[in-house]
């Protein structure tokens, strides 16, 4: 679905952890902070993150610290790109 300036009126998801969305990033719907968590972290795969909880961390607004792993994880899930 493209956006138009009318869609822009709804309230927007970031689909990586459930915040209100800023726009299209790397061509997922994210939220600033999930723009900056990917753009520092996946540049940088030579620092190999590891899950503490076997790689089942639901990642939330509120959540979204905790395991970055996880959060990576879902941003490759969604094919975020870049």
């Amino acid at each position: 679905m493209a956006l138009t300036k009318r869609s822009w009126t709804l309230p927007l998801v970031c689909q990586i952890c459930g915040d209100r969305a800023r726009g299209m990033n790397f061509e997922v719907m994210t939220c600033m902070s999930c723009k900056a968590f990917f753009r520092r972290h996946a540049l940088n795969l030579t620092h190999h993150l590891k899950c503490q909880r076997n790689n089942h961390c639901e990642i939330t607004r509120l959540t979204r610290g905790s395991c970055s792993a996880c959060r990576l994880r879902k941003c490759f899930t969604f094919e975020i790109i870049h």
